[in-house]
């Protein structure tokens, strides 16, 4: 028998069952560590399907996996899963996969890109530091790890003071992963607002398909 008992507003304060139920319009939750953000969060999603909310129509983004784990869990806790089985529970990095999947050959990829991992990426600019440098010349690989990755939020090159050698393994870097047809975490960021940007079509899609959006 399903058990709705565990999903109860008396549990929170004025301010949090405030929140919890405003389901239409922005809300803002400011709170200090300890004093159930994310209890307020999750009995917000967990009220909106209660009222009648097609779980399809949620989108719930967090920063980290640990998060968002929790979060599936604390909801499958106070509703039957299967009420939230369409809810999209994810990090910023999984959405953007999701959207890149789909459509990311509109960009030059095709759809069944790897995603490079951190050792990955290391393997990848050690191999390119050998390749380029002189004799002479060094890079500390973590270095130009963090100025690639510095300048493509920047959706700029390295700049030219860092020296020559790291603007030929961005260069060569970026070079490699576009044919190997791969991508690093901040390309999945960079390259799913590219998409959003540039194809109205697919950034008219998701925002139609999500009516709820909790950060």
């Amino acid at each position: 028998m399903k058990n709705k008992k565990t999903f109860n507003l008396s549990l929170l304060n004025a301010a949090q069952r405030e929140a919890v139920e405003h389901l239409y319009g922005p809300v803002l939750i400011l709170a200090g560590a300890g004093t159930g953000k994310t209890r307020t969060v999750i009995s917000r999603l967990v009220n909106m399907l209660r009222q009648g909310v097609c779980s399809s129509e949620i989108l719930a983004v967090t920063f980290t996996n640990k998060a968002a784990i929790e979060m599936r869990e604390r909801i499958g806790q106070m509703i039957p899963k299967d009420e939230a089985k369409e809810m999209m529970v994810c990090t910023f990095h999984s959405l953007c996969v999701r959207i890149l999947r789909s459509d990311i050959e509109k960009i030059g990829y095709k759809n069944n890109f790897t995603i490079y991992t951190a050792s990955d990426q290391v393997g990848l600019v050690r191999k390119l530091i050998s390749r380029h440098s002189a004799k002479d010349e060094s890079l500390d690989h973590n270095l130009a790890i963090s100025l690639i990755g510095r300048s493509k939020n920047k959706g700029i090159s390295v700049s030219d003071k860092e020296g020559a050698l790291i603007g030929e393994i961005e260069k060569a870097y970026n070079n490699e992963l576009k044919l190997l047809n791969a991508v690093d975490f901040d390309d999945l960021l960079i390259l799913a607002v590219k998409l959003l940007k540039e194809d109205s079509s697919i950034k008219n899609f998701w925002s139609e398909r999500f009516k709820f959006i909790t950060v």
